[in-house]
């Protein structure tokens, strides 16, 4: 198969820009384990262990959110329905934001229930009440960054958004070591460093909208049904994580009960292991990809 000259540059700045993804996001979920882990050892694994299934939900709806938006933005704008794309783009960021906030609240208000559910011992209840509390505001900030970052992304700006998921990565990391190691957060810095890497990531995003630089814009005629059609059009994406996440809350809660701290940090070196193993697969098959 033949290509044109536009055809290899779009794939080329695809190629470049999933494949630096993929390498920054493999090392930073595994160095997200390894800062807490060195600095405050057995009880960091488990209590960010246990709290591994609230993440996973809200990958869960980060996906469908972002996916969901992208996809409705872009078959509007491919119909030159434009009016549409715009309710759908403005319905996105302030839906997830707004779906974040309650959300969260009511995390706060169940959070003993929540900590018990999540399988944290007496002796870890405390900690693991901090950690959670704290890793609740991502579901504020990362949907409406993850969802900001896919429309910039499809808008065109493919080297801007590889460039500012990689700042967040960097941020990430610097912020999990200096708050975790060295100030008086201890473990709860390891999700305060992801909420600051989050907020300082969609400045360099927001700037590129609000500068009218994209074909994104905010609409005053947004509903509730652009929202709800945004949640329909992504549900199929998110029970893969929700598997995942109860999978292991209930595996989490065994471990605990029938083995102890221990147990749980053996499963979170094996599951950070697997994870290593899966990114740096993947970054082979793109490689491969790119030379076939």
């Amino acid at each position: 198969m033949r290509y044109t000259s536009l055809t290899k540059e779009i794939y080329t700045k695809l190629f470049a820009s999933t494949f630096i993804i993929q390498i920054v996001n493999t090392i930073s979920f595994f160095l997200d384990f390894i800062i807490p882990g060195t600095f405050f050892g057995e009880e960091a694994l488990s209590v960010i262990t246990l709290t591994m299934p609230l993440l996973l939900l809200l990958q869960a709806y980060t996906d469908m959110v972002s996916m969901g938006g992208s996809n409705a933005f872009s078959m509007e704008i491919g119909a030159g329905n434009t009016d549409a794309a715009h309710r759908y783009f403005t319905a996105t960021i302030i839906g997830s934001v707004a779906v974040g906030c309650a959300i969260m609240l009511l995390g706060w208000l169940f959070i003993g229930p929540l900590v018990s559910l999540l399988g944290a011992t007496p002796a870890l209840f405390d900690i693991t009440t901090r950690v959670t509390l704290m890793s609740l505001g991502f579901f504020i900030l990362m949907p409406a960054f993850i969802s900001l970052d896919f429309f910039v992304r499809n808008d065109g700006h493919i080297q801007l958004a590889a460039a500012d998921n990689v700042f967040f990565i960097i941020c990430n990391v610097v912020l999990n070591i200096y708050l975790v190691g060295y100030t008086s957060w201890g473990i709860v810095g390891a999700p305060l460093s992801s909420i600051l890497s989050a907020l300082l990531s969609m400045i360099p995003l927001a700037a590129v909208v609000f500068l009218k630089n994209t074909t994104l814009r905010f609409s005053r005629h947004t509903r509730l049904k652009d929202f709800l059609h945004i949640i329909r059009m992504g549900s199929g994406l998110t029970f893969k994580h929700i598997y995942q996440g109860t999978a292991v809350l209930i595996f989490n809660n065994f471990l605990m009960g029938f083995y102890g701290m221990a147990a749980v940090v053996v499963y979170s070196v094996i599951v950070n292991v697997q994870a290593l193993l899966i990114g740096i697969l993947a970054i082979v098959n793109i490689l491969g990809v790119k030379v076939s």
